[in-house]
């Protein structure tokens, strides 16, 4: 009788520690739910101009299960201004493109000096709106 009821008191603590866990996992995760509108991406592309002074970067989602979400606010967004956060460095503005002829990818145009992103690199970018679903 007695391992039975420390067995029901420990299976209790367990069922209340395991959501308060998940939702602190789910709160530090970069692209947490909460934040529909933030991606984490990556670099494919960067090109520099002197005159205009422009870095275009071609970039597709970093993680493969993002690439719906990403895909979605590229169209839902396309043309339109958003931010982007390299490591913990503040939010910069860019204006960002839906590449029609790759699927998943977008186009960044940010003013040279602005960021500093070369192929490779990994960056989240942000949405002032989230995607229609």
């Amino acid at each position: 009788m007695y391992l039975k009821a420390r067995l029901a008191v420990f299976v209790c603590v367990v069922a209340l520690a395991v959501p308060s866990l998940a939702a602190r996992q789910a709160a530090s995760h970069p692209n947490a739910p909460s934040e529909p509108a933030v991606v984490q991406c990556r670099v494919l592309e960067s090109h520099a101009s002197v005159a205009p002074a422009a870095l275009v970067v071609i970039f597709h989602q970093q993680e493969k299960k993002d690439q719906p979400r990403l895909s979605a606010l590229l169209k839902a967004n396309s043309g339109s201004e958003a931010e982007i956060q390299i490591g913990g460095a503040a939010w910069t503005k860019a204006t960002t493109f839906r590449l029609r002829t790759c699927f998943g990818r977008g186009m960044l145009i940010l003013s040279s000096g602005e960021a500093a992103l070369k192929d490779g690199d990994t960056f989240r970018i942000r949405f002032s709106k989230p995607a229609s679903k």
